[in-house]
C-alpha cells in the first residue's frame, strides 16, 4: 500500500518505520527543516519539505494513488485541514487525523458528517487513558489485552514469593490447560524471554504471559501469588489532558480519586471539572505528601506529568511506599524496556498508544498486540481461519507447526479451546497465535496470507 504521512514527530516517524518494515511505499511531508534532519538516514522513504495542507504538496506526494493520508503533525488545525483537502481532491484515499484539543463532538456537528471526512480520529492522551483504565480494572497486572471479542485474554503478572507454583516445573501444571482454560505462553526472566517447556521451573519474580478466558483472570492472580480485586482508589499526579481524562473516567465508574497538581496548574478549574475527586497541590515525588494521603491504601498511583523522569521516580516511590500498582507516562521509546525492568508496574506512551491505534486501524484484518513483549521480539496475532488456508480442516499435529509459532487458543462456535495436537482448525474459527521473531515468514506460509507485524 501507499501512505502519505504528514508530520515527522515521534508518531509519524514510528509509523514510517513500521510501514517501511512491511515493504509499504511511504512519503513523509514535513514543513520544518530541522525536523527533517532528525529523520533516521536508514529510513527508506521519500521526504517532501512542504505544507501538508497544500493541494500542490499533497499531489506531489502522490495523493491520487495513495491508500492513506495520515496526518500526525503537532498542530490540530493542520491535521484537520490536510484531511479535508485530501477528501476534496481524492475522496478514495482514506484519512486519519491526530487531534489533541479540538472537540468535534458537538450537537451542531453530525457524527455522520465527521465520518465522511475522517476514517479515524485519534487523540494520543485518550488512547493512553483507555489503556491505563483497562489495566486499572485488573490492578496488579503488568499488561492485559483482550482478543476474539473479549472471549480471550492475554495477561502478564509478576510471580511473588507467595505463589503456590514457585519452584514447580511447568509439566506439573499441565492440568491447568484442560481444567481451567489457562496456558503459560512465555516467561520473562532477568529481561530475557523464555519460551517455556515442560521441564522449565517457575521462579520468584518471573513475569508470566498467560492466555485464558476473562472469567479465569482470578486463577492467574492466584498462580502468581496475588489476589484479584477491582480497583477502588487511584491517585493521579498531573492535571494535564491525560490526568483530567483519567480522573473523569474514574469518577464515572465510582472510583475514589485523588489528583495531585503543581502550583502552576489551576486547581479552581479542576475542582469544577472533577467534583468527586480530591484535588491536591504538591509534588508527586514528595514522600511526605504521599504518606499523608495514605498511598499504602491506594490501588493505583498514576504519574501523568509532561516530565518523564519525574513520572518514573514518583511511580517507583509510590510502589515502595505501598501502592498496589504503579503506572507511569513515558514517551521516550528508549526508556520503555528500562522502566519495566526497574520496578514500575505499568508503562504507557501516549505517542506509542496513538501510533498503535492507527496501526491497528490500518491492519484491522489481523490484530497485532502492542505489548511491551515486542521488545523481546514476540507478537500476538488474531486471525480467522478460512477455507483456502492450508491448515484448514487439519489438526494442529497435521499442520506441522514449527517451533516458535504457537496456536495458543481457538474460539470455535463460541466455545474457547486451549488446543492440543488433536484439535482441528476449522474454517470460521478465530485463533490467537503467539509468534516469535524470525518466524513471521513461516507463519505467513503456513496460513498462505500476508500478515502485518509491529515488532
Amino acid at each position: 500500500m501507499r501512505f502519505i504521512l504528514i508530520g515527522a514527530g515521534d508518531v509519524g516517524t514510528t509509523l514510517a518505520e513500521r510501514l517501511v518494515g512491511e515493504q509499504h511505499d511511504v512519503t513523509l511531508i514535513e514543513k520544518d527543516e530541522q525536523s527533517i534532519t532528525r529523520i533516521p538516514a536508514s529510513l527508506d522513504i521519500e521526504v517532501i519539505h512542504g505544507n501538508g495542507c497544500s493541494p500542490d504538496v499533497l499531489l506531489r506526494a502522490g495523493l491520487r494513488t495513495a491508500d492513506y493520508v495520515i496526518s500526525v503533525a503537532n498542530i490540530d488545525e493542520v491535521n484537520i485541514a490536510s484531511c479535508l483537502i485530501a477528501k476534496l481532491i481524492h475522496p478514495g484515499t482514506k484519512r486519519v487525523a491526530r487531534i489533541r484539543d479540538i472537540e468535534l463532538v458537538h450537537n451542531e456537528i453530525s457524527p455522520e458528517h465527521v465520518k465522511e471526512y475522517f476514517d479515524l480520529i485519534i487523540n494520543p492522551d485518550q488512547a493512553a487513558a483507555d489503556y491505563l483504565l483497562r489495566l486499572f480494572k485488573v490492578a496488579g497486572a503488568k499488561e492485559v489485552i483482550d482478543f476474539c471479542d473479549e472471549k480471550l485474554r492475554v495477561l502478564s503478572l509478576r510471580v511473588s514469593e507467595d505463589s503456590p507454583f514457585v519452584n514447580r516445573k511447568l509439566k506439573e501444571l499441565i492440568e491447568l490447560r484442560d481444567k481451567l482454560t489457562v496456558l503459560i505462553l512465555a516467561i520473562v526472566r532477568n529481561e530475557e524471554l523464555l519460551i517455556p517447556r515442560g521441564n522449565d521451573t517457575v521462579l520468584r519474580d518471573d513475569i508470566l504471559y498467560c492466555i485464558t478466558i476473562p472469567e479465569k483472570t482470578g486463577i492467574l492472580f492466584e498462580m502468581a501469588g496475588k489476589t484479584l480485586s477491582a480497583g477502588r482508589s487511584a491517585m493521579i499526579w498531573g492535571g494535564g489532558s491525560l490526568g483530567r481524562s483519567l480522573a473523569h473516567a474514574l469518577e464515572l465508574q465510582g472510583t475514589k480519586t485523588k489528583v495531585i497538581v503543581s502550583k502552576e496548574e489551576s486547581t479552581i478549574d479542576l475542582v469544577d471539572e472533577l467534583p468527586h475527586s480530591l484535588i491536591l497541590t504538591g509534588d508527586g515525588k514528595d514522600r511526605n505528601l504521599l504518606v499523608e494521603e495514605n498511598i499504602s491504601e491506594i490501588d493505583a498511583f498514576i504519574a501523568a506529568t509532561p516530565d518523564e523522569e519525574d513520572n518514573i521516580l514518583s511511580a517507583l516511590l509510590a510502589r515502595k511506599l505501598g501502592a498496589r500498582t504503579s503506572m507511569a507516562l513515558v514517551n521516550k521509546a528508549s526508556y520503555l524496556p528500562l522502566v519495566h525492568s526497574i520496578g514500575v508496574d505499568v508503562v504507557v506512551s501516549s505517542r506509542m498508544a496513538a501510533a498503535g491505534a492507527i496501526f491497528s486501524h490500518i491492519h484491522s484484518d489481523s490484530f497485532v498486540s502492542e505489548f511491551s513483549l515486542r521488545h523481546h521480539g514476540v507478537s500476538f496475532i488474531e486471525i480467522v481461519i478460512t477455507e483456502t488456508m492450508p491448515v484448514s480442516g487439519k489438526t494442529l499435529a497435521q499442520a506441522h507447526i514449527p517451533r516458535g509459532i504457537l496456536f495458543a487458543a481457538i474460539v470455535h462456535d463460541e466455545q474457547v479451546v486451549i488446543p492440543t495436537g488433536e484439535d482441528i482448525l476449522n474454517a470460521g474459527d478465530r485463533v490467537v497465535i503467539f509468534c516469535t521473531d524470525g518466524m513471521q515468514s513461516k507463519l505467513e506460509k503456513l496460513l498462505d496470507m500476508k500478515l502485518e507485524f509491529s515488532l
